[in-house]
């Protein structure tokens, strides 16, 4: 057995003690920037809108967060409503989806004559 003195070891800094470096500011906006500046007017059944990357479409559903728009070429299409940048072209409830998933002007419907 060696007759050597145990030596205690030496410490080191734990990451909790070090200094926080911070970072510089990003030239980005955060998620939450972009959700407050995106929030309009909101989106409603039967508008014509227009998308940069799809073209021109129609709102068929816009609740819990996601907006469905249907696409005269690409057809359905999912957003997140916060994040999407579309072009409103019509009131609500102007335009609708057929059966077979065309876009046409809304029929009007006269009540009583």
């Amino acid at each position: 057995m060696s007759t050597e003195p145990i030596r205690p070891r030496p410490t080191r800094p734990s990451p909790r003690h070090l200094a926080r470096v911070e970072s510089p500011p990003s030239p980005l906006p955060s998620v939450a920037t972009l959700a407050t500046n995106n929030s309009k007017a909101a989106l409603r059944e039967g508008q014509r809108v227009s998308h940069t990357a799809f073209g021109v479409g129609v709102v068929t559903s816009s609740r819990r967060g996601h907006t469905i728009v249907c696409f005269d070429e690409d057809g359905p299409r999912t957003f997140v409503t916060s994040m999407v940048e579309l072009e409103v072209l019509s009131a609500p409830h102007k335009w609708e989806t057929g059966p077979r998933g065309k876009n046409r002007p809304r029929k009007t419907v006269l009540v009583g004559n």
